[in-house]
C-alpha cells in the first residue's frame, strides 16, 4: 500500500482520503503536509492506534470502530485540541470511538443537555456529545431565553449498538445565517442546546446520548458563562389590596405589643403558626421526603441510572430550599444540603468509574485474548512452515525421479534393440506421471505460501496490538484499581448517608406522635408528686450496677468466645500430618491463634497448666518447624532432582556411545559422527561433575530426610498429646 509520507508529493491536491478497514496502525505527522485535504476516513481499521497529525484545512474525519484509537492519549489528544482550537473559521464534524469527552471541554454533563449564558451574539463554541451506537438519527436543537426553540443540525450513529461514538463539532454559527429573526438580549441571553433522538431511529432505546459538553474558543471565554451571572433575588409576589392593609396592621400589632412587654412575658398571636405547629410537613415535602427515602433503600448500583438520578437530585433540591418554618429539622436540613452537594458528584464519579471498570475489564481482556491469539498464530505458522517442508522434500524426489527415468530412455535409446520399445514407452508414461504430479505439488505449495505470508501479516498485526497493550497494561491495571477504589469510596458513602438518613427519617415518623403527647406529659407531671431524692438515687445506682455487670459479662462472653475459636482452630490444624507445614498462610494462621492463647489464658479460665504450657511450648516451637520442615522438604526434592539428573546423564552417555559405533559402521555419516563424538564430549564432563558431588549429595539427602522424619516425630507426639487434652 501507498506510504502516507509519500502523498503530499504524489498528490499535492488530494482532497478525500478514504482507508477503511486496512491494517494501518499510526496516522503521522507527515499527513499535515496534505494542505488541500479535507475529509479523512480509517473507519473499521483495527490496529490504529495513534494520531500525530491532521491537516489544518480538515473539515471531516470518521474512526468508527477503530478499538486500538485512544483519543484521550497523547498524541492524539493533543492533536484533537490543536484542530478544534483555531474556533468555527472552518466548520468541521469528527466521528470518532469511544466512551467520554476529551478531557479539554470546558463543560461535560451527563445526558442529552447542555446550558449556559452568553452575549455580544452566537458565541464560538465546539460541541460534543458521546451516544450509545446503533443506527440512530439525533437532531440537535438551539433553544433561547426558554421561548425560540430551533433545529440547527443532525448526525447519524451507525457503529455496533453498544460501543461508544463520538461527535464533535462546531457549526453553531451557522444559525446567524440560517435564522436571521433571532433576537437576543442587550445583556447575558439563557441558552439550551440539546441531542434528541429521531423518532424515525431504527433503534428507540432509552438513555441514547451518555454525555454531552462544550469546548470554547479563549477567544470568546468573557462572552459566555455556565453559571447565572446576575445575582438572586427574592421573589416577591404581588398582594391584593385587602392583604396588603390586613398584613400591615397585624405588623403594627406585633410592633405595639414588642415595645409593651420588653420581657417577652406576653406574645400577641399572628397568623403563622409556632415551632410547635409547624412541625406537620406540607404535601409536597412529604412526597419529596418519601421519593427520597425510597431511593436511599437502594445501594449505590442506583447512581448509574440517570433517570432515578435526575428525579432524586431535583427532590433533593426542593427539600433543600425548606426551613425549619416548614417543619424540617435542623439535622435533616443539614443532612439534605449535604446529600444535594454531594449527589451530582457521586453520581458522575460512580458512572465514570463503573464505566473505567468495564473498559479497562474489556481492554485487560482482549490484551490476554491477543496473547493467547499470538500463541496460536505461532503454532499455525510452525505447522505451515512445516507442510512446506515437506513439499520441497517431495518435489525434490519427484524431480530427482524424473531425470532419472529421463537417463534410462536415453541409455534404452543409445544401447538397446528396438524390441525394447516398449520399455522406453512405459519409462515415458511414468515420466509424465511424474510431471503431473511435479505441478500439482507446486501448486500446492504456492498455495501452502500464500497461507505462509497471511498467518505471518497476521501475525505482525497480533504483535503490534499485543505489545501496545503490553504498554498500557500497568496503567490499565491502575486505572482498574483506582475505578474499583472509587467505587467502593462512594458505596461506603453512600452506606452511610442513607443510615443517617434511615435515623431522621424515624425521628421524623415519631415527631408528630411526640408532638400530640408533648402537653399531656406536661399536664401529667404538673399534676404529679416529685419522687423524693433518695428513691431516684437508690434506683440510679441500683441500674448502674446491673448495667456495669451486664457489660462486663458481655464482653467476657466474647472472649471465651475468642478463645473457643482459637482452640477449635488448633484442634483442626493438629489433625493434619505435618505436611501441613508446608503451606505459609495456614501456618500463619495456626501461629497466630497458638501466640493468641499462649498471652491470654490462665487457669482463671477453667484451662489446665498442662495445656497452657502444652500450648505455649507449640507457639515458641512452631515457628522454628515450619521453618526447618520446609527448607528439609525443598532440600530433599532438589537433591532428587540432581541425582535423578546424573542417572538420566549416565544414561544417556550410554546411548551416545551406541549411537557413535553405529554412526562409525557406517560410510560417509562423518559429519553426523562428529556431532555425536561432540556430544558426547559434552555429557561425559557433565557426568563427571555429577559424579564429584554425588557423595555430597547423598550425604545432605540423608541429614534433610533425617529432619524430616525428626519434626514429623515431634510433630506426631504433640498432635497425640493435644488428642487426649481435647478429649478429655
Amino acid at each position: 500500500m501507498l506510504s502516507i509520507d509519500v502523498l503530499s508529493n504524489i498528490f499535492p491536491f488530494l482532497k478525500k482520503l478514504r482507508l477503511d478497514g486496512t491494517n494501518l496502525t499510526i496516522i503521522p505527522k507527515s499527513i499535515e503536509e496534505c494542505r488541500s485535504l479535507k475529509v479523512l476516513s480509517v473507519k473499521d481499521c483495527k490496529p490504529l492506534n495513534e494520531i500525530r497529525g491532521l491537516p489544518q484545512n480538515i473539515t471531516s474525519m470518521n474512526t468508527i470502530n477503530c478499538p486500538s484509537l485512544n483519543i484521550h492519549a497523547a498524541p492524539t489528544n493533543m492533536v484533537l485540541k490543536q484542530i478544534f482550537q483555531n474556533g468555527s473559521t472552518i466548520k468541521r464534524s469528527f466521528r470518532l470511538t469511544g466512551e467520554k469527552l476529551p478531557e479539554w471541554f470546558d463543560l461535560c454533563n451527563r445526558g442529552n443537555f447542555v446550558s449556559f449564558w452568553f452575549r455580544n451574539g452566537i458565541p464560538d463554541i465546539t460541541m460534543g456529545v458521546v451516544t450509545r451506537g446503533g443506527n440512530r438519527e439525533y437532531n440537535c436543537y438551539f433553544k433561547i431565553n426558554n421561548d425560540f426553540k430551533i433545529n440547527f443540525s443532525n448526525f447519524f450513529s451507525y457503529s455496533c449498538l453498544g460501543q461508544g461514538e463520538i461527535f464533535i463539532f462546531n457549526d453553531l454559527r451557522g444559525l446567524v445565517s440560517s435564522c436571521p429573526t433571532l433576537a437576543f438580549l442587550d445583556k447575558w441571553n439563557y441558552a439550551e442546546i440539546s441531542f434528541e433522538q429521531s423518532s424515525t431511529s431504527y433503534h428507540l432505546g432509552k438513555e441514547p446520548v451518555r454525555w454531552s459538553g462544550v469546548y470554547v474558543n479563549r477567544e470568546s471565554m468573557e462572552d459566555i458563562q455556565f453559571t447565572n451571572p446576575y445575582p438572586a433575588v427574592c421573589d416577591h409576589q404581588e398582594m391584593a389590596p385587602g392583604e396588603s392593609s390586613q398584613a400591615q396592621g397585624q405588623a403594627d400589632v406585633e410592633m405595639e405589643a414588642s415595645y409593651a412587654y420588653p420581657d417577652g412575658g406576653a406574645r400577641v398571636p399572628s397568623h403563622s403558626h409556632d415551632k410547635s405547629a409547624t412541625t406537620s410537613l406540607s404535601e409536597d415535602a412529604r412526597e419529596a421526603l418519601k421519593i427520597v427515602q425510597d431511593f436511599i433503600d437502594y445501594d449505590a448500583s442506583i447512581l448509574f441510572h440517570p433517570e432515578q438520578c435526575t428525579v432524586m437530585k431535583t427532590n433533593l433540591d426542593y427539600l433543600s430550599t425548606l426551613s425549619e418554618d416548614d417543619g424540617i429539622s435542623e439535622e435533616m436540613m443539614t443532612l439534605i444540603s449535604e446529600a444535594s452537594r454531594e449527589f451530582t458528584h457521586w453520581c458522575m464519579d460512580y458512572t465514570e468509574a463503573t464505566e473505567k471498570i468495564e473498559s479497562t475489564a474489556s481492554d485487560l481482556s482482549r490484551a490476554d485474548k491477543l496473547e493467547a491469539d499470538l500463541e496460536d498464530n505461532k503454532k499455525r505458522f510452525r505447522q505451515i512452515v512445516a507442510l512446506e517442508s515437506d513439499l520441497l522434500k517431495k518435489l525434490a524426489e519427484m524431480e530427482e525421479r524424473k531425470k532419472k527415468l529421463k537417463e534410462q530412455i536415453i541409455a534404452i535409446i543409445a544401447d538397446i534393440p528396438s524390441n525394447q520399445l516398449e520399455k522406453k514407452n512405459e519409462l515415458e508414461e511414468q515420466i509424465k506421471d511424474i510431471i503431473a504430479d511435479i505441478s500439482s505439488y507446486q501448486l500446492e505449495k504456492k498455495m501452502v505460501h500464500r497461507r505462509k505470508r497471511g498467518t505471518f501479516e497476521e501475525g505482525k498485526m497480533l504483535k503490534t496490538q499485543r505489545d501496545e497493550l503490553r504498554k498500557k497494561k500497568p496503567d490499565l491495571q491502575h486505572e482498574h484499581g483506582l475505578a474499583k477504589e472509587t467505587h467502593t469510596k462512594i458505596t461506603d458513602e453512600w452506606s452511610k448517608l442513607g443510615e443517617k438518613f434511615k435515623k431522621i427519617f424515624a425521628m421524623a415518623q415519631g415527631e408528630s406522635s411526640q408532638a400530640h403527647g408533648f402537653a399531656v406529659v406536661q399536664n401529667f407531671q404538673a399534676q404529679s408528686p416529685a419522687l423524693s431524692s433518695g428513691e431516684v438515687n437508690g434506683e440510679s445506682s441500683l441500674n448502674q450496677v446491673e448495667s456495669d455487670e451486664e457489660m462486663e459479662a458481655f464482653y467476657a462472653s466474647l472472649e471465651v468466645e475468642k478463645t473457643r475459636e482459637a482452640l477449635k482452630i488448633v484442634q483442626d490444624f493438629m489433625s493434619n500430618d505435618s505436611s501441613i507445614l508446608l503451606h505459609p498462610e495456614q501456618c500463619t494462621v495456626l501461629k497466630t491463634n497458638l501466640d493468641f492463647l499462649s498471652n491470654n489464658l490462665t487457669e482463671d479460665d477453667v484451662i489446665s497448666r498442662e495445656v497452657i504450657t502444652l500450648i505455649s511450648e507449640a507457639s515458641r516451637e512452631f515457628s522454628h518447624w515450619s521453618k526447618d520442615y520446609t527448607e528439609a522438604s525443598i532440600k530433599v526434592a532438589s537433591i532428587s532432582c540432581e541425582l535423578l539428573r546424573a542417572e538420566e546423564l549416565e544414561a544417556a552417555l550410554k546411548d551416545n556411545m551406541k549411537q557413535y559405533k553405529d554412526a562409525v559402521a557406517k560410510e560417509n555419516v562423518h559429519q553426523r559422527k562428529r556431532d555425536i563424538f561432540e556430544k558426547g564430549k559434552m555429557l561425559k564432563t557433565r557426568r563427571d561433575d555429577l559424579r564429584e558431588k554425588i557423595p555430597h549429595l547423598q550425604h545432605e539427602h540423608c541429614l534433610a530426610k533425617e529432619t524430616q522424619t525428626r519434626i514429623e516425630d515431634e510433630w506426631s507426639k504433640l498432635r497425640e498429646n493435644l488428642k487426649k487434652i481435647f478429649i478429655d
